[in-house]
């Protein structure tokens, strides 16, 4: 794993430095994830999670590389901006070609590039359908849904389009919702502000919730920060 500096996981930058999802510790032993932000990402200790998958149905063509791979898939149809499946993986969820898994290198407007690796055992036609998922490109949580995929909490605000690091694993702060805090108590998303953070139920179960941490204090003050301790996979 990567060693980086606590000013380095404070700061958010325009440009890339690593892969998105890769793992960095600080010289304390606390383990972040580093990620880009969809849409800005603010107030800190807002709790982040993925962006919706992405269904891509109509495919019009695969084609070969240069090694005979079968890398390139295209949907005449589709109009996206050069680069933003950049590291998306992606599975065919239905007709020919169902349940191969690949991992995008690049996109064009309506073409994905897989990674080689990844190439298609069986080529796509036009009954094929894929769903794009992008795990590291985050926003803030959703209100009232207790069960999320979390990718980690922002120890600093990020603007739209930032790259930077989630605290993933020890001693920071989550953005407390309208429901008060009790010190040790289990923390999980989808309070009445999007990214904040409230105290699982005692009704509720693992099936219920996803868990970001434990409060190690508490907290009665609507949409401030409580310190925590984030522990997520």
């Amino acid at each position: 794993m990567q060693a980086i500096t606590f000013r380095k996981v404070l700061e958010t930058l325009t440009t890339q430095e690593l892969p998105l999802g890769a793992n960095a510790e600080t010289p304390d032993g606390r383990i972040w994830r580093y990620v880009q932000a969809n849409a800005a990402v603010t107030p800190i200790g807002s709790i982040c999670t993925r962006v919706a998958d992405t269904a891509v149905t109509d495919i019009t063509s695969t084609a070969n590389n240069d090694r005979a791979q079968t890398v390139f898939i295209t949907e005449s149809g589709w109009a996206q901006t050069v680069g933003d499946f950049n590291e998306a993986f992606g599975a065919v969820t239905g007709n020919t070609g169902n349940g191969q898994f690949f991992k995008v290198k690049t996109n064009t407007a309506d073409t994905l590039e897989l990674y080689s690796d990844y190439a298609l055992a069986t080529a796509l036609d036009t009954t094929s359908d894929l769903t794009l998922a992008r795990p590291y490109l985050v926003r803030e949580t959703l209100v009232t849904t207790l069960n999320q995929i979390i990718a980690g909490v922002a120890q600093v605000a990020f603007a739209a389009s930032d790259f930077g690091y989630l605290l993933k694993e020890g001693v920071g702060v989550i953005l407390n919702g309208a429901t008060d805090t009790v010190a040790n108590e289990q923390i999980t998303p989808g309070d009445d502000v999007a990214g904040s953070g409230a105290a699982v139920g005692a009704t509720e179960t693992v099936d219920d919730v996803t868990i970001a941490g434990r409060a190690l204090m508490a907290q009665a003050t609507d949409d401030v920060q409580v310190l925590s301790h984030i522990q997520l996979w």
